[in-house]
């Protein structure tokens, strides 16, 4: 059985935040508010502080905009935000009225879901600044889209989750360690690339990176190939005490096998040991009331990738009746951001289908 959510939303908002969340983004503090953008083509989000949202669309960074879209937003007390479309013009432009659904640690990472409960969940970071500091981070994969035996999720040969390794001096990233999901199989470490980074944005051979100044990082793999797009997120890597994972949080899912997305709610038992998953009706985010359980996960070892010691990491079993239990690592950070948020973004395989991946981006519940 997989985890799914009600179709409610419109398509039209849908196929614009969509290429909105393809993008990757970033999001910055600024006098007016909040703003992201980030990979795909290049798509910038603001979020005002009066309450109104402003989203635009460009082919290239330099290019005059092919859509802009203007609302208003709420953003409730748990971490959900509503969007709320007043007005839009170009191309695939939604019609007034139009909403969308997204999570956000404000200044930090803003997280959307396509509307129409399908499609990829697509992250967003910080934008404007380069790290002054060394960065070290964990990662995930959160949209593979070159199909076929190298994106299947018991491939033992294909990464979808490890480190990320930023050097200030030199302006070089790595990624230091990289593991399948099949048994944690590692896949040893791999150069990103050399570049100078420019208002968050680090461009090398085959690769675009958006990088903040509070160690957050999008990578995004084949850029120029929409078909062939690879995102990854990465979160501070930090020694996690078990205990305080436990709490309340509330955020979205994503099952490849289906391209289903949908909200949900977590709760981590006090020792933070176990969680049960609750789907949320997209008409009741200010609330996230937990409605039937969806799923529940077994919390195996903390700091801790297989055999590997890795800060930040904690690995389980998800367990979605009557589907059997499947490998899941989550990546975990207190106050990401300064943001007053805890997140946590865990990948696994799919309940339903070994062979496809599954996504979990969640924020703590205030």
């Amino acid at each position: 059985m997989k985890i799914r959510t009600p179709r409610l939303l419109v398509t039209a908002l849908g196929a614009a935040l969509f290429a909105v969340a393809c993008s990757g983004g970033s999001g910055s503090n600024g006098p007016e508010g909040y703003s992201y953008n980030g990979p795909g083509s290049a798509w910038s989000v603001l979020l005002s502080d009066d309450g109104e949202f402003t989203i635009e669309a460009r082919d290239t960074l330099e290019d005059d905009p092919f859509l802009t879209v203007e609302g208003s937003y709420e953003r409730h007390d748990n971490g959900f935000i509503e969007l709320t479309v007043e007005d839009a013009d170009g191309t695939d432009a939604p019609d007034p009225g139009d909403k969308g659904m997204a999570i956000e640690a404000p200044g930090f990472a803003f997280l959307l879901r396509p509307l129409g409960g399908s499609g990829e969940l697509y992250p967003m970071v910080s934008s404007g600044e380069c790290p002054d500091a060394d960065v070290t981070a964990n990662w995930m994969m959160m949209t593979c889209n070159n199909g076929g035996d190298s994106c299947e999720a018991n491939n033992t040969g294909r990464d979808f989750f490890g480190t990320f390794a930023y050097d200030e001096s030199t302006d070089t990233a790595t990624l230091p360690s990289r593991y399948a999901l099949e048994a944690a199989t590692s896949q040893g470490s791999n150069p990103v690339g050399t570049a100078s980074c420019s208002e968050g944005v680090m461009e090398v051979t085959d690769a675009l990176m958006y990088l903040t100044e509070n160690e957050g990082a999008i990578v995004q793999i084949s850029p120029d190939d929409h078909d062939d797009a690879q995102h990854v997120m990465a979160l501070p890597a930090e020694a996690m005490v078990q205990t305080d994972l436990a709490g309340t949080y509330v955020g979205m899912g994503f099952d490849k096998s289906d391209d289903s997305s949908f909200a949900l709610s977590m709760t981590m038992n006090a020792g933070g040991t176990s969680a049960s998953i609750f789907q949320v009706s997209d008409t009741d985010l200010e609330n996230a009331t937990p409605g039937s359980g969806a799923g529940t996960i077994a919390v195996t070892a903390v700091n801790m990738v297989g055999a590997a010691a890795s800060d930040g990491w904690f690995t389980g079993t998800l367990t979605v009746s009557p589907d059997p239990a499947r490998p899941i690592y989550c990546m975990a950070a207190n106050d990401v951001g300064d943001s007053g948020k805890n997140m946590l973004l865990c990948i696994g395989q799919s309940p339903g289908d070994a062979t496809e991946f599954y996504n979990l981006v969640l924020v703590s519940a205030d």
